[in-house]
């Protein structure tokens, strides 16, 4: 996964996949040697771009630009949901399915969350598929079906509690990971099926933005 990761944007999948990993495990290491004052700095400003690197590798899968809205403040618990999607897109990257769906049913945004996995996915699914990874490409596009029949699944489910809630959903535009848009240009955009099973009551009726 990491050298498909690096063919896209080979600095921040370095960033994301080696250079983390690499001082966490000198840490490991010399743990009794660990200058605090020398190392402990670098280590924790590391971390923010970790984080970084991956919301910008997320924006070049999906070539989409960067917003300008900042998704995290003093907020305590903010900072800890934010925290949380860091990890989840972690564990996207390094198809982590058990992992990726605690983090997502943890988080926020969850509709328009699940639609952006669901789009990386997708995406990593086909440029494994151009390099002959056959067997990574099937598992990603399973991966990558799995939130997305998360999400219909949440919207069914919300139509039938508050139509006009889950109506109006589909148009409230959240920020996920820096990029901004609303759950249906988002899955209009990445071509991403859905169909909501119980849009009249003989659920009969589908909706489908995209095939």
């Amino acid at each position: 996964m990491q050298w498909i990761l690096r063919q896209i944007a080979q600095y921040e999948a370095r960033t994301v996949c080696h250079t983390y990993r690499c001082l966490l495990k000198k840490k490991k290491k010399n743990n009794n040697r660990w200058k605090k004052d020398k190392h402990e700095k670098y280590y924790e400003d590391l971390k923010f771009s970790v984080a970084n690197a991956a919301k910008k590798l997320c924006l070049s899968i999906l070539s989409y630009e960067e917003t300008d809205t900042d998704d995290t403040d003093d907020n305590p618990t903010n900072n800890q949901y934010s925290s949380i999607s860091d990890l989840l897109l972690w564990a996207i990257f390094a198809n982590r399915k058990e992992l990726a769906e605690i983090c997502w049913l943890r988080g926020t945004d969850h509709l328009m969350t699940g639609l952006v996995c669901s789009a990386i996915l997708k995406k990593l699914s086909e440029k494994a598929s151009n390099v002959k990874e056959q067997v990574l490409s099937n598992d990603l596009e399973k991966h990558s079906k799995l939130f997305e029949q998360r999400c219909l699944t949440m919207m069914d489910s919300m139509y039938e509690e508050d139509t006009k809630h889950a109506i109006k959903l589909m148009d409230d535009e959240a920020t996920v990971w820096k990029i901004k848009s609303s759950p249906l240009t988002f899955a209009y955009e990445n071509v991403i099926l859905i169909v909501f099973t119980n849009m009249t009551r003989d659920n009969k009726k589908m909706v489908v933005f995209n095939d």
